[in-house]
């Protein structure tokens, strides 16, 4: 997940309409919980790796 949404955030797309992991779509909770998952890990993304700080990436 967390290359997902990096790759996404360096990509542009708009992580929780986009970012999607096929692999994982059979567990019970997949929709109600990815969501969450990927603002979580997004937030984590760029708490650690300044990307909103790059000019070139949209926010």
């Amino acid at each position: 997940m967390y290359n997902a949404v990096n790759e996404g955030i360096l990509d542009g797309k708009t992580l929780q309409a986009d970012i999607r992991l096929p692999r994982y779509s059979q567990l019970s909770i997949y929709d109600e919980w990815l969501p969450l998952n990927v603002a979580g890990v997004h937030r984590i993304v760029m708490n650690e790796s300044y990307l909103d700080r790059r000019p070139d990436l949209s926010k």
